[in-house]
């Protein structure tokens, strides 16, 4: 009984709010994740095959392969989609396990959760990239087809948009980029390091 309770975890008010919630975040990520691997392998069996000029767009279905066909990262994942969803469904697996591991202070949980944040701040960045090809390349379709006298304003409503899309995402990824940050620090202290060790 003295062993059981020698390891049994102490209650602390950092580590076991932020184990919890990330357990139910990953938790739903993984109920989330078995509609979305089905969803996709369903949609591989649609035709995608792209239109070549907007008055051919009749469906969503026809939008984004159209803007995906043209190569760079959207093509890239469109074509690794059901492996990235798969990916997603693991890592949310994980970080189930992870986030136990946090409330039952296993000492490898610590560092997994602090590699796992450092990853998901890299990762809400580089989704930026494939939100600007989409402009970039809807905006090629536009201009391919659009006279010289709509073309300005077009332009300019088509730059706003982006301007704003861009900005709110970018201003996101500030935002979490600071929260992980700061979660990756408090893990990293002595005092927070000090419960893992037995």
């Amino acid at each position: 009984m003295d062993a059981m309770t020698e390891f049994a975890p102490t209650r602390d008010r950092f580590l076991d709010p932020l184990a919890m919630i990330s357990l139910i975040v990953f938790a739903l990520g993984v109920i989330g994740s078995v509609p979305l691997i089905a969803a996709v392998a369903w949609l591989r069996t649609l035709d995608w095959t792209p239109a070549t000029t907007l008055m051919d767009v009749h469906s969503p279905i026809t939008l984004f392969a159209t803007l995906m066909h043209d190569g760079g990262v959207l093509q890239w994942l469109a074509g690794n989609a059901l492996a990235l969803c798969v990916l997603q469904f693991l890592g949310c697996v994980f970080g189930c396990i992870a986030s136990w591991g946090l409330r039952q202070r296993w000492p490898w949980s610590r560092q997994a959760f602090i590699w796992m944040l450092g990853i998901g701040g890299l990762l809400n960045f580089s989704s930026l990239w494939p939100l600007d090809a989409m402009f970039t390349q809807f905006t090629g379709m536009i201009f391919a087809e659009a006279d010289a006298e709509h073309a300005a304003g077009a332009l300019a409503q088509m730059q706003a948009q982006r301007f704003m899309s861009m900005g709110t995402a970018f201003l996101g990824c500030v935002v979490l980029g600071a929260m992980h940050l700061w979660l990756m620090i408090k893990l990293m202290s002595p005092a927070v390091a000090a419960k893992f060790q037995r």
